[in-house]
C-alpha cells in the first residue's frame, strides 16, 4: 500500500483535531472533581489523602490532568500547522517522523491523563460514599433525638395510642 506525501498531511489535518478535543474533555471534570476534593479533603483526609494528599510530584493528580490537557492541545495545534503549512506548499516543513513522534506523545499524553482520571473519579466516589454514610449515620442520630423526648413525655398505656387514665375512664381496662 502506498501512501503518498499529501495523504500523509491530510490524515495527520483529520487527527490532531479529534486528538486534542479528547485531551480537552477531560479538563473540567478534573478541574471540578479537584475542586470538590480539596473541599471534603480535611473533613476526610484518610479518603481523600490516598490521592490527593500521598506524595505527588509538584501537583496533585488532577491538576496533572490539566496540564496534559493543556500539553497535548499545544502539540496537536503544531501538528495542525505543520499539516495546513505542507498541504498548503505542497512541500513539508518538517520530516513526517517528527510529526508521528509529536502524535505518539500526544497520545501518551492522553493515556497518562485518563489513568489519573481513573484515579481522581476514584477518589471522588469514595469520597461521596463516605458523604453518605456519614450523612445516613447524622440522620439517624437527628432522629433517635428527636423520638426520645416524644417517647419520655407520652403517658403509659397499652399502646392504642391512649394513656392509662383514658383506658380505664371508659370501662373497657385498657383491653
Amino acid at each position: 500500500m502506498s501512501l503518498s506525501d499529501s495523504d500523509f498531511w491530510v490524515a495527520v489535518a483529520a487527527a490532531a483535531p479529534v486528538i486534542a478535543l479528547a485531551g480537552l474533555v477531560s479538563i473540567p471534570d478534573a478541574a471540578v472533581a479537584g475542586n470538590i476534593l480539596k473541599r471534603k479533603k480535611p473533613k476526610y483526609p484518610d479518603v481523600v489523602g490516598r490521592l490527593i494528599g500521598g506524595p505527588q510530584l509538584f501537583a496533585p493528580p488532577n491538576e496533572w490532568i490539566i496540564i496534559y490537557g493543556i500539553l497535548n492541545l499545544v502539540a496537536q495545534g503544531f501538528v495542525l500547522i505543520m499539516a495546513l503549512l505542507a498541504l498548503l506548499d505542497d512541500s513539508p516543513p518538517i520530516p513526517g517522523i517528527w510529526i508521528i513522534v509529536v502524535e505518539g506523545i500526544g497520545l501518551l499524553l492522553l493515556l497518562v491523563a485518563a489513568l489519573l482520571a481513573g484515579q481522581v473519579g476514584a477518589a471522588r466516589l469514595r469520597v461521596e460514599e463516605k458523604l453518605a454514610e456519614d450523612t445516613a449515620n447524622q440522620l439517624a442520630k437527628d432522629i433517635a433525638e428527636f423520638v426520645k423526648p416524644q417517647s419520655a413525655s407520652r403517658p403509659a398505656g397499652d399502646g392504642d395510642g391512649r394513656g392509662e387514665e383514658e383506658a380505664q375512664g371508659d370501662g373497657t381496662g385498657g383491653a
